[in-house]
Parts: structure tokens; sequence; C-alpha cells
């Protein structure tokens, strides 16, 4: 969904404003972070429940490491967005160093921890490197690019971020006290953990500058399918 996105941000480089092009860059970046959370919310909540019930308890790797793949997941999307809009912007040079130096941190710090924590360790390495260097970078170069402070750069993100955190951990909480003893039950508590997010999540974006550009899209699409439909009618 992002990479469909870098043509459009590299027109808008030529053709917009400065706070145009910020704004669709942090809109498609809180866009992701918020798809992102309804996979976050859904596995950490019922990935325990869903290993136990297609493959067996034994293969489940514990709450910790399903946390830590969580976090990286979601550290990982953001620091692609935010490093394709850097790219459409002209930052190849820098977006090529950034990623040099993400991946040298990445497996030094995964290859130390490995011999100590094993596989939760790996992960975590990886974390620390989008964590540690990579989302830092991205947000250092995009709050020079559009004359911003970090805080600004940060800001637009962090109401997504908690109320994906605060779903996530009453989801699980939840969950881990109800015996799932089959798929359909398992798909019937994902549906409700969805459920819970959008309950959540949608009155937020309603108020975002995220829902405007939604807003604005879905007009768009109605206008093109009620063209398309008197189209056919007229045809007929």
């Amino acid at each position: 969904l992002a990479s469909n996105a870098l043509p459009g941000l590299s027109h808008m480089k030529t053709s917009e404003s400065r706070d145009r092009i910020r704004t669709a860059a942090t809109c498609l970046a809180q866009a992701m972070i918020l798809v992102a959370g309804a996979v976050f919310c859904l596995v950490f909540a019922l990935n325990h429940q869903f290993v136990n019930l297609w493959i067996g308890p034994r293969y489940f790797g514990g709450v910790a490491l399903t946390m830590l793949l969580l976090l990286n997941f979601m550290a990982r999307l953001l620091d692609y967005t935010l490093a394709l809009s850097l790219f459409a912007f002209g930052h190849e040079r820098m977006f090529a160093i950034r990623a040099l130096v993400d991946g040298v941190v990445s497996v030094a710090v995964a290859s130390i921890l490995v011999r100590t924590l094993g596989l939760p360790g790996v992960v975590l390495g990886f974390a620390c490197g989008a964590l540690l260097v990579a989302i830092p970078m991205d947000l250092f170069i995009f709050a020079r690019e559009f004359e911003l402070t970090i805080r600004q750069a940060i800001r637009p993100y962090v109401p997504s971020l908690w109320r994906i955190g605060a779903v996530g951990a009453a989801s699980f909480a939840i969950l881990r006290r109800i015996e799932i003893p089959n798929l359909p039950v398992l798909m019937l508590a994902g549906a409700s953990v969805i459920l819970l997010y959008l309950l959540v999540v949608v009155p937020h974006v309603r108020g975002s500058e995220l829902g405007g550009y939604i807003h604005s899209a879905t007009q768009g699409f109605r206008a093109g399918m009620r063209t398309r439909v008197l189209g056919w009618s007229n045809n007929s």
C-alpha cells in the first residue's frame, strides 16, 4: 500500500506546496500505522490460542517473542513508510546510508543478544536497529525537510500508537482468561477484537487530517461509481 503511493508523492514534489506534501506524507504514515495496528491487536490477543489450536501448544514461542515480533513489525512499517516518503523527496543517498547503518547495528545487536536470549534476542536486535537508528534518522531528515522540530514530526502518530497499545493490551488481558475450544470461536473472538479496534480508532480518524483524505477519496469513489452506473443505464 505504501509503495503504491510513491509515484504520487514524487509528483507532489514538483506540483504541490511544502505544507501539502508534509500533510500527505504524514497521513500516509498514519494510515499504515492504523492498518498495522489492527494486525497488532489481533495477533497479540489471539496468537497463543491460534497456535495451540492449529499446530499445538509446544510450538508457541511465548508471549515475549510474540510481543517483540509485533513491536518489530510496527517499527519497521513506520520506518519503511517514512523512508519511502523521504526517497520520493530526493533523499536517495541518505536513504542508502540509513539502511546500511541500520543493517549493521541490527545484525551486531542481534548477534550479541542471541547468545543469551536465543530467538527473542534476534528479534530484539532488529527492533533496536529500527527504534534506535532507522526511525530517529527518518524523523530527523523529515523534520529538517519540512522545517519542523522532532516533537512536531512525532506528534501526529502518538494518538494512534497509544490507542493501538490500549486495545491490544485490553484484548490480550480479556481473551487470555477465556477458553477458546475451536477455530470458529477463535474467529468470533478475532471479529470482536477488530470491532473494539474500530470503535476506538474510527472516532479519532474522523477528527484527523487523515479523515479528510478518506472522506475525499470516498466521495470520489461514490461519484465514479454513480457515473458508471448511470452510463450503464443509458447504454442499456
